[in-house]
C-alpha cells in the first residue's frame, strides 16, 4: 500500500546539497526490487500525463526553488530517482533537461538501465555550455539473473556498451551496482570486476532501500518512507572489487572524488 500521495513536490525533492529531478513519476521497467510502489507510483508502464513534467516546466520550477544553489560548488542535480530517465520516450526529454541545466555549471548525475548511444550523448557534449558536468551511472543489480530481477531493462551486455561511448566522448561514467541484492548480486563479482578493468571505471556499490523505516536503519536520501538496509554482501563486493579500481558506497561520494 502506498504511504504517500503523489504531488508536484516529487518532481523536485531533496535539499540544497542535492536535488532529485524527475520528468516522470513512475517507470516503464519492472525491477523486482523497485521501491516506487511504496511511493504510490506505477511500474511496468508509462505513467499518466498528470504524473509527467516537461523539461521547460521542470527547469522553471528548479530555478525558482530556494533550495537550488547554482555553480560548480552548488547543488548536485540528480535525474531520475522516480523514473527511468533514458528509455525511448523519456530520453529526448532528459537530454533537453540536461542541456538546460548545463548553463549553471552544477554537477549533473543520471542513472540508467538503458544503453547510452553516441548520437544522443553527442547532443550534450556539443552544447556550448558543456564543462564536463554530467556523470552517467550505468546501473545493474545482477548480470547473470538480470532477466529475473530487472524485467523491462536493456540486456547488460548492450547496456555496458555505454561505458565505451562515454570514454570515447570524454564523459565521466561509473558502474552503479545498486541495490545489492542479498545472495544474488555478489555472484557476479567477477563479471563486474572485468568491466571495471576493461573500461577503467569506478564503481558505486549501494545498499538496498526498503519500506521499513522503523528498523533503526538510516532514512534514504530520496524519501522519508524508505530506509537503507545494509548487508554483508555489499561489504564483500566493495572489498572484492577494490582490486580492480576505486569503489564507493554512494554516488555523492564518487562525484566528490572525480575532477573536471
Amino acid at each position: 500500500m502506498s504511504k504517500t500521495l503523489l504531488n508536484d513536490e516529487l518532481f523536485i525533492s531533496g535539499d540544497s546539497s542535492r536535488l532529485f529531478l524527475n520528468l516522470e513519476l513512475g517507470c516503464s521497467s519492472s525491477c523486482s526490487y523497485c521501491y516506487l510502489p511504496v511511493e504510490g507510483m506505477q511500474v511496468g508502464k508509462r505513467p499518466p500525463q498528470l504524473l509527467t513534467c516537461s523539461p521547460d516546466e521542470l527547469l522553471r520550477r528548479l530555478y525558482s526553488d530556494r533550495r537550488f544553489v547554482p555553480g560548480r560548488n552548488g547543488t548536485i542535480l540528480s535525474i531520475g530517482c522516480f523514473s527511468e530517465c533514458w528509455d525511448s520516450v523519456t530520453r529526448p526529454k532528459t537530454i533537453q533537461l540536461i542541456e538546460g541545466l548545463l548553463a549553471h555549471d552544477n554537477w549533473i548525475q543520471f542513472a540508467t538501465k538503458r544503453e547510452i548511444r553516441q548520437v544522443d550523448l553527442e547532443l550534450i557534449v556539443k552544447n556550448p555550455n558543456w564543462r564536463n558536468q554530467a556523470v552517467a551511472y550505468i546501473s545493474s543489480a545482477s548480470i547473470r539473473k538480470w532477466s529475473e530481477v530487472e524485467r523491462g531493462t536493456t540486456r547488460p551486455e548492450k547496456r555496458f556498451k555505454s561505458f565505451l561511448i562515454c570514454n570515447l566522448l570524454g564523459v565521466h561514467s561509473c558502474l552503479y551496482i545498486k541495490p545489492v541484492l542479498p545472495g544474488v548480486t555478489i555472484h557476479d563479482i567477477d563479471l563486474y570486476g572485468q568491466l571495471m578493468g576493461q573500461y577503467e571505471i569506478d564503481a558505486v556499490v549501494g545498499d538496498l532501500f526498503v519500506s521499513d523505516v522503523s528498523a533503526g536503519n538510516a532514512v534514504s536520501p530520496i524519501s522519508k518512507f524508505l530506509s537503507v538496509t545494509e548487508h554483508t554482501d555489499a561489504a564483500g563486493l566493495r572489498e572484492g572489487l577494490a582490486q580492480y579500481g576505486r569503489v564507493f558506497e554512494n554516488s555523492t561520494e564518487h562525484l566528490l572524488n572525480i575532477s573536471r
